[in-house]
Parts: structure tokens; sequence; C-alpha cells
């Protein structure tokens, strides 16, 4: 869930999109975060996109975001 400052940002900024880079960025202008259990339950229908290449291609495109992406973005200010 999103707070309401962090709703507006991703609204008017275009480059915000609900994806872990993302976080971690809102994280570094000061959005707080909280871990909380949730429970899953299993795939009823269909075939997840993700294969074993997939998945390992996506985290490594997110955590070189993260890295040297992330380190370069201009913080936006979160503010009321």
């Amino acid at each position: 869930m999103y707070g309401k400052r962090v709703i507006r940002a991703m609204a008017e900024e275009i480059n915000l999109a609900p994806e872990p880079d993302t976080i971690s960025y809102l994280m570094r202008c000061g959005a707080k975060t909280a871990e909380v259990q949730v429970e899953m339950d299993e795939r009823i229908a269909g075939q997840s996109y993700f294969t074993a290449w997939r998945s390992a291609h996506y985290m490594a495109s997110v955590c070189l975001s993260i890295l040297f992406i992330g380190a370069f973005r201009k913080r936006i200010p979160l503010e009321e």
C-alpha cells in the first residue's frame, strides 16, 4: 500500500512505476516502508510469465537499476 505522498509522486512523475527499484528510490527520498506478512495461495489457473531465465534476467536488471541508475536519479520531495 502506498500513502498519499507516494501516490501523488507516482502520478506526477512519469518514471515512477511500482517496481523494486522505484521502492528503493522512494525510500531514499524519505518514504517509510514496513514489512508485513501475507499469505499466498497456490496458482489455480494459467502459467507464470517468469521462467528461470526470465526471473534471473529480471533480478539482474533490477539490481543494475538500483546500483547504477538509482545513484544518479534526482531526489523528489515527498511532502504533504
